[in-house]
């Protein structure tokens, strides 16, 4: 009878791997995305809700191949220490608009529709 309800749970194991592999190839990371809005801002006039990436690993990952962002959503890269960091497009499917902001919130360049096809090139402030 143990032995059974071992087969059971192992057969159980290997269709849910099955499911959630299934589940990936079908819908990518757009599936197991785990973006939490963090807040919500307004820039001229528009409200866009943020999505908060403020570790190294968010950062390098990205929007990379999420296969869209709702026009109503945006992300906020945090990094530990002020400067005028760059971004590329690697793995992007859409382009985006960059926006830098100072230590006071302030917009001080933006870059508007950034292209997948730019990448390798990293894109930073004037």
């Amino acid at each position: 009878m143990k032995r059974k309800i071992s087969v059971l749970f192992i057969l159980a194991g290997i269709a849910a791997v099955a499911f959630l592999g299934l589940l990936y190839i079908l819908f990518g990371n757009e599936f197991f995305a785990t973006d939490v809005l963090a807040s919500t801002i307004q820039i001229e006039g528009a409200i866009l809700s943020l999505e908060m990436y403020d570790t190294p690993a968010e950062r390098v990952k990205g929007l990379s191949r999420r296969k869209y962002l709702p026009a109503d959503r945006g992300v906020l890269f945090v990094h530990e220490e002020p400067g005028m960091h760059g971004y590329w497009m690697k793995d992007m499917r859409f382009p985006v608009d960059i926006l830098w902001i100072d230590a006071d919130f302030r917009v001080v360049e933006v870059a508007h529709n950034i292209s997948p096809d730019t990448y390798p090139i990293s894109f930073r402030p004037a």
